[in-house]
């Protein structure tokens, strides 16, 4: 767009330029950018803090497999018990034969969507955790103490209700069927067939619907079985 100017006047006439008359619209705005879709692992409706980042996808008498909905660090620390939880104190009922055992993220981490298997029963005898056979709770929570607020999973089993504090009740940062359920069955499994794939919210809503879930009392604990891609 530009020419030899040695020999020509310099004149200011010599150019009119239209920028936009005053009866013609600008051009449009070019449309936004599409938002980045979140990082695995994150969600932005569903639970809020620790509630559902650890819980149960199967147990047996003394094992259990785990599933994180979210991306854990190696060495992170859970409590699993099956003490009776007591809204009204809002804490854990100690006594002389339920326990609490502490679950550790093993090397590598657990990236959203990873199933792991762990025992139940971790020594010392006052660190094992067995289910019961007419009525019984597990909890998962976040730390090694049982600390309120930090409760990531809870499952009543057999006659536990835990909405009547049959058995333990609810902690108030869970809710019943995204971040608490029950099933009829003493040991029990995610079944293979319920859904494996989805967002986080829509994956911890299956796993707290009773219909998804099958007697485990013959099948091994397998954490190759399962294999869940949640986004």
């Amino acid at each position: 767009n530009w020419e030899n100017n040695g020999d020509r006047v310099m004149s200011a006439g010599a150019h009119v330029f239209d920028i936009y008359s005053p009866t013609s619209p600008p051009p449009p705005s070019p449309p936004p950018p599409s938002p980045s879709p979140p990082p695995s692992g994150t969600d932005f409706s569903g639970p809020e803090g620790p509630a559902g980042d650890l819980v149960f996808v199967a147990w047996s008498n003394d094992e259990a497999l785990l599933l994180s909905t979210v991306d854990l660090p190696a060495g992170k620390q859970y409590a699993i018990t099956d003490q009776d939880y007591d809204v009204a104190a809002g804490a854990h009922i100690s006594n002389d034969w339920e326990r609490t055992m502490i679950f550790t993220v093993p090397a590598g981490g657990m990236p959203a969507g990873t199933v792991v298997r762990t025992t139940l029963r971790n020594t010392p005898a006052d660190k094992q955790v067995y289910v019961g056979q007419t009525k019984d709770v597990l909890y998962i929570a976040e730390g090694a103490a049982l600390e309120p607020g930090k409760h990531t999973f809870a499952m009543g089993m057999v006659t536990a209700d835990l909405e009547t504090g049959n058995a333990g009740g609810i902690p108030p940062n869970l809710e019943m069927g995204i971040t608490a359920s029950q099933t009829p069955l003493r040991w029990a499994r995610y079944r293979p067939s319920a859904p494996h794939v989805g967002s986080r919210e829509a994956i911890l809503t299956a796993i707290c619907d009773p219909a998804n879930w099958e007697n485990n009392g013959d099948y091994a604990m397998d954490e190759n079985a399962y294999a869940f891609n949640i986004f």
